[in-house]
């Protein structure tokens, strides 16, 4: 088994953990668990997307902003940041993952190498996060915990399925 698919493999599970994390209670222990368990798959997982699809220097800086995003929620997960900065790195994160999704997204929608779907799937997330970050949407809150982590989870799987079924 090549390195590429197990990247794709990885996305797969990070895909799994993410609609574990939309089903279970955030104020848990295993909440925590899995969270951290997605993020390193996610991590692991994400450069494959650049190298079944290489789209120049704006496709690298997309994955880029990918992984300073998940690297950023990796440090919330250890409690390596200072806490006094939470805050602004938690929208940092969000803006970052935002960014780095409409950008991969849309280069997936232009190259079609995967579905155009999957593109549009992984703009919708990453903009609903970024959204749900921004604003307080009150009763609103519990629809946003159930939609972002299926939007997620749903172009995770695809990214990962596609690169898993390429090699």
């Amino acid at each position: 088994m090549n390195t590429r698919r197990l990247q794709g493999l990885a996305l797969i599970l990070s895909a799994v953990c993410t609609l574990l994390l939309g089903l279970s209670d955030p104020r848990t222990a295993i909440f925590d668990v899995i969270a951290t368990i997605g993020v390193i798959l996610f991590i692991l997982g994400i450069p494959a997307i650049y190298l079944t699809q290489p789209t120049g220097w704006l496709g690298l800086v997309g994955i880029v902003l990918l992984e300073l995003a998940a690297l950023i929620s990796l440090g919330f997960r250890f409690e390596v940041l200072p806490s006094s900065l939470e805050s602004i790195l938690a929208m940092t994160s969000a803006v970052l993952g935002s960014l780095g999704g409409v950008i991969i997204g849309w280069l997936t929608i232009r190259e079609q190498i995967f579905p155009a779907w999957v593109g549009w799937v992984f703009i919708a997330g990453g903009l609903l996060n970024l959204i749900a970050g921004l604003f307080d949407f009150g009763s609103l809150v519990s629809v946003f915990r159930f939609i972002l982590p299926v939007l997620q989870a749903l172009g995770l799987l695809a990214y990962g399925y596609f690169i898993y079924q390429k090699q």
